[in-house]
């Protein structure tokens, strides 16, 4: 190990994706930098992040008992939820609604599907339990709880129940019948992880605020467990610093707080990874953007609108058809507005039963992972294809912490494509392979940009994770977007993410009022007593709180709301006016003379990271490169070409290069096709363009 340097300060960001575990560590006095991508464990997550640790301390020769902070970003409320491995929970609901969950919208995500699958509910009917109890829809009580019903019901639950979900009718408008089931399962069943709707999502709506809640108490007692054993870990190691874990919208909470609402952290790596690409779309001044971040298992995107993520009031999880909207859970929580477009580096290809080649869903994620891993598994991958393509160096893969077996690859193509199709074109079956992953990411990308109302030809595509830069620029091509911009540190984007996410308390209440009725007082009262509702819990974030108000307004009559963030200075008629700019957007202009509501009061406090993780990228370059040249495949039209490989080191910035060239990171691989140009800015980033200066299918070399 390396001599312990003094005065160091070090932070660090760890992300648990499905693949790879990444690591990003900063030394806020110094600048430095160290990164460390290692094979996610799935059966022992903390066994990928202790190894990611151990090789820091390696490298910085510094103790984990010396960071000043650690946060984390982890997939297991998410796999809890896909795998339906969560806790075996109950819900306690007014008399005569706990069907709720099983009947949802009624929605049929395939309407021309017979035999079409639906989403299970996450609670069996059997525990799914009346109680005596009813509140009206404006908090007023029609029927006061049972209490002896309510203890009675509670002392029945099953011994193997491992939490409890407590969603009462209308309890978003007053939930004393909620808290008071909640004081009872703590006092005679402490044990339970209890969830209530009006702590987990206190809006109206009861579908998605009865699946929210079902949701937070089905991954409750695994995250809590997880979360406990990481503390364990940390401290065992003397670890006595902060420590954060990620949120869906961006922001970041205690290990407490996630253990309360796990149902807010199911997206905490993705949104990490948009954060990153969000600082890089702000510090280049970016209007419009769209995060591609492609990892190991999956591929999501996100609209950033002048270097902000776009917030979204729901998010679907767990679907059914992996690509297929609302074959999924409704989560009414705030999320960054991540779609998942497509594959991952490890998604498995596969004839389907038509005959034709296809890609996904299934993952071989790090266990057993891709043909070429070497760890047993022998079906063809994303991965594959592209080390069979040329694009990745066999012995620098992974920042050279893993090596390739290109036979493999080739083994797991012949037998599970070529030997199904009668040919014996390997290379075409590569191709083919790789041009339906970035067709149908440019497809996804393309109808979410449409939906906002946005052209996907004016976009910068910022593509991040460990995939993701080598497809980006096939993907830039298909979108025919003005550029795409690669990071410093794309590899591990979502671990530099974590690093700049703000500490953040959110929370959003119903009261439906015609805002003529509310006039500028009236919105600025209801506004100050919300975050005057929260203060108390951001006693402890220090100086320079920011505080952002959101409203959720529809026309009477409608059955949706428009998410309208609070004009400042904050009036009724600047707030009219903004409500109709944003439905102008998304759906055209309204009536003039219908009235509008406001449904929904959100408010966030924050506070503004300091981390250093976006600090400017240093001139210094290395002279370290990988091959001096490889041989790689650029579609029918271009064919193969010796392509020169640099180091991403060795790019000063303001450096030029023409493609074909490939650009090694610790991280990634970076493919610039023949046609297209590069250039390094001020911040280190590689941004390409297409060389209008060039003829398609040029050989021009850096």
């Amino acid at each position: 190990m390396k001599k312990e340097r003094n005065n160091v300060n070090w932070i660090i960001g760890v992300d648990i994706g499905g693949t790879f575990t990444d690591l990003v560590a900063i030394d806020t006095t110094t600048g430095t930098r160290i990164t460390r991508k290692v094979l996610t464990t799935p059966r022992a997550p903390l066994e990928g992040v202790a190894e990611a640790l151990r090789q820091f301390e390696q490298a910085s020769g510094t103790p984990v008992a010396k960071l000043d902070s650690l946060i984390h970003a982890t997939t297991l409320a998410t796999n809890t939820l896909l795998e339906r491995k969560g806790a075996v929970t109950a819900l306690l609901t007014t008399r005569g609604f706990r069907d709720i969950l099983e009947t949802g919208r009624e929605d049929r995500y395939d309407l021309y599907d017979l035999q079409i699958d639906l989403q299970p509910a996450l609670v069996d009917r059997e525990q799914r339990i009346g109680i005596d109890e009813r509140v009206g829809a404006r908090g007023e009580v029609i029927h006061a709880l049972d209490i002896a019903g309510a203890e009675a019901a509670i002392a029945a639950l099953p011994q193997n129940i491992d939490a409890v979900a407590v969603c009462f009718l209308h309890s978003y408008a007053n939930p004393e019948h909620e808290r008071s089931v909640g004081d009872m399962l703590r006092r005679l069943r402490p044990a339970l992880h209890v969830s209530l709707s009006s702590d987990v999502a206190p809006i109206i709506r009861e579908y998605e605020r009865f699946t929210a809640t079902a949701i937070n108490a089905y991954v409750g007692p695994n995250v809590s467990a997880y979360l406990a054993d990481l503390k364990g870990f940390l401290n065992d190691s003397g670890f006595k610093g902060f420590i954060g874990i990620m949120k869906s919208d961006g922001g970041m909470c205690t290990p407490a707080e996630a253990s309360q609402l796990p149902a807010r952290i199911l997206e905490s790596g993705p949104a990490a990874g948009i954060l990153s690409a969000a600082h890089t779309a702000k510090t280049r001044g970016e209007r419009l953007a769209v995060a591609f971040d492609m990892g190991g298992t999956t591929a999501k995107a996100c609209l950033i609108t002048d270097g902000e993520p776009v917030i979204a009031d729901e998010l679907e999880v767990a679907r059914l058809a992996r690509f297929t909207k609302h074959s999924g859970l409704p989560l009414r929580l705030p999320s960054l507005d991540l779609i998942e477009i497509g594959a991952g580096g490890g998604s498995i290809a596969s004839i389907g039963d038509l005959g034709l080649l296809q890609v996904g869903p299934n993952s071989a994620a790090s266990e057993p992972g891709p043909a070429c891993y070497g760890r047993g598994g022998d079906k063809p991958t994303v991965t594959d294809v592209d080390l069979l393509l040329g694009y990745l160096n066999p012995r620098y893969f992974a920042g050279g912490s893993l090596r390739l077996d290109r036979k493999a690859a080739e083994a797991a193509v012949s037998h599970h494509i070529l030997e199904h199709t009668g040919t014996n074109d390997i290379v075409a079956a590569a191709w083919g392979i790789n041009d339906i992953v970035n067709e149908n990411m440019a497809r996804e990308i393309r109808l979410h940009c449409v939906e906002h109302g946005i052209d996907p030809a004016s976009v910068t595509l910022i593509a991040t994770g460990g995939a993701g830069p080598a497809h980006a620029g096939q993907i830039m091509t298909k979108l025919g977007a003005r550029r795409m911009v690669l990071p410093t540190d794309a590899g591990v984007a979502s671990a530099v993410g974590l690093l700049l996410a703000p500490r953040s308390i959110e929370k959003t209440v119903t009261e439906v009022a015609l805002l003529a009725d509310l006039g500028t007082e009236g919105l600025k009262q209801r506004l100050t007593a919300l975050r005057r509702s929260i203060a108390l819990s951001v006693a402890d974030f220090g100086d320079e709180l920011q505080t952002r108000y959101v409203l959720h307004m529809r026309l009477r009559g409608q059955a949706y709301e428009v998410r309208v963030g609070a004009p400042d200075p904050l009036t009724q008629e600047s707030l009219a006016q903004a409500f109709v700019e944003e439905h102008v957007r998304r759906f055209g202009r309204p009536p003039a003379d219908s009235p509008v509501e406001v449904v929904n009061w959100s408010v966030t406090l924050y506070q503004i990271s300091r981390s250093g993780a976006g600090a400017a990228y240093s001139d210094k370059v290395s002279d370290r490169i990988g091959d001096a040249r490889r041989d790689a495949y650029f579609g029918p039209e271009h064919s193969w070409h010796s392509s020169p490989v640099l180091h991403r080191s060795t790019l000063a910035p303001r450096t030029q290069h023409c493609g074909p060239l490939l650009i090694e990171d610790e991280g990634s691989t970076i493919v610039v096709a023949p046609g297209q140009r590069l250039e390094v800015d001020i911040w280190g980033n590689i941004c390409v363009e297409a060389d209008r200066s060039e003829a398609q299918g040029s050989t021009a070399n850096p």
